[in-house]
């Protein structure tokens, strides 16, 4: 991962509880200039987790460093470095999306004339240059997706954080947004939390796998499926035979094939009928091995 600047966040030991629950164990994290993938499904804690990282909600324990200094004792002058792309649209539909970044850019305290020229270049980045004086409210999902990362670019922050930035997006759309993520990562630390597996692939430098509050595992794409690809075995299949297979195999994928469908699992060791596979390893793989076996446990 090519690092432009100085920038470092380090997270220590980090935790939070909601009464008994504990939603965040001992999270360790140091992120550089890069995107960092967090991959979790619903309820993994990856919201709670962005939440705490844009001090949005406290913590209970642990500790968060930007450049060495803890974010709290940084307060304003953190939050200044921060762009935060959350993942519900609150948006105000009366607004232009011209209007709507404006206001934006006066919450953060960006200069009116600095906002006004960064509002020109991102929505033309983000493909809104002809619909910025249009309503909100007549805003497709994925021109308020588009939106929503412009206003969190304003004053142009050193941390990106994306809490499911492609959710509700069609696939043309989903294609231009992580085109435009992978162009930030250069010279900024992006954070983009998703529970889809084909969002980051591509994209992601580093991946981090979230499951029930706990980081099971962590590391470059291409190495994570290094270590899980001799774990990963499939079977060819027929319609006919789906059912039976998942019900013996529930944690599994089905896919098409050349030669037909062929149902894809993780496991130890290679089950009776199941071959190993031999190409088209992802991160669906590493994320079907590691989640999959806690679910069974």
């Amino acid at each position: 991962m090519v690092r432009v600047n100085d920038m470092r966040m380090e997270i220590k030991r980090l935790q939070k509880k909601y009464g008994a629950k504990t939603a965040l164990k001992e999270i360790d994290l140091t992120l550089e200039s890069g995107i960092y993938g967090i991959l979790g499904e619903n309820g993994a804690g990856k919201s709670t987790l962005l939440n705490i990282l844009t001090d949005n909600i406290p913590r209970t324990a642990g500790e968060i460093l930007y450049d060495g200094t803890e974010i709290i004792k940084l307060g304003k002058q953190y939050r200044k470095k921060l762009g935060y792309m959350p993942q519900e649209q609150g948006l105000y539909g009366q607004l232009t999306g011209k209007a709507f970044l404006l206001y934006m850019a006066s919450v953060k305290g960006v200069p009116k004339k600095t906002a006004k020229n960064q509002i020109e270049e991102l929505l033309e980045r983000v493909n809104l240059k002809d619909a910025g004086k249009v309503r909100i409210s007549h805003y497709s999902g994925g021109m308020k997706q588009r939106l929503l990362l412009a206003q969190a670019l304003l004053g142009e922050p050193e941390i990106i954080i994306l809490d499911e930035p492609t959710a509700g997006l069609d696939p043309k759309e989903r294609i231009r947004m992580r085109n435009f993520i992978t162009e930030l990562s250069s010279e900024k630390i992006v954070i983009f939390a998703t529970h889809i597996v084909s969002d980051i692939e591509c994209i992601a430098d580093y991946v981090v796998l979230l499951h029930d509050g706990s980081i099971i595992q962590k590391g470059a794409p291409i190495e994570l499926i290094d270590e899980v690809k001799t774990h990963i075995f499939e079977k060819k299949c027929d319609k006919n035979q789906i059912r039976a297979i998942k019900n013996d195999y529930p944690y599994g994928n089905l896919m098409q094939k050349r030669d037909g469908l062929a149902y894809r699992i993780a496991a130890e060791e290679k089950p009776p009928g199941f071959t190993e596979a031999k190409e088209d390893m992802n991160l669906e793989d590493v994320y079907m091995y590691h989640i999959g076996r806690r679910i069974k446990d």
